[in-house]
């Protein structure tokens, strides 16, 4: 009995560790959003999504405006932020949330997150290029 309550204390101890650590990381993945919308670059990489999809969507196009309007508050970064820093709190290490955020914080760093949507439309508009330059041969090898 005495050892099945030892296992029990252990057991509520390493629950209540691993759950404050969980939390200081969720904590530390927060500060980390926070930062990286210090200058509202992610609430407007967010805003620059939705009107693209809209505006590609003639579905929605025809009612672009009630359609974004809708969509931006349900889609905010506040709204989204707790359930962003529980993701990154369980994807990345501690160490690699705390040196993103100093990266974040630095002018440098504004200025790669303000470029950030840019880069990567960019890079998958290089990646079409080439495929489009290279698709008789992707097709061939399909068919095969």
């Amino acid at each position: 009995m005495i050892n099945l309550l030892k296992y029990l204390f252990l057991l509520i101890l390493l629950n209540t560790t691993l759950s404050s650590k969980s939390l200081d990381k969720r904590s530390l993945a927060l500060e980390m959003l926070n930062t990286m919308n210090k200058n509202g670059y992610v609430q407007k990489m967010m805003d620059g999504e939705i009107y693209q999809r809209v505006s590609q969507n003639p579905l929605l196009a025809a009612n672009s405006k009630k359609v974004i309007r809708v969509l931006k508050k349900h889609l905010s970064f506040n709204k989204l932020k707790p359930k962003l820093a529980a993701y990154y709190a369980k994807e990345l290490s501690t160490n690699e949330i705390r040196a993103f955020t100093k990266f974040c914080a630095t002018k440098e760093g504004q200025k790669i997150l303000l470029k950030f949507p840019k880069l990567i439309n960019i890079g998958s508009k290089l990646a079409e290029i080439e495929l489009q330059k290279h698709y008789k041969e992707l097709i061939s090898e399909v068919m095969k």
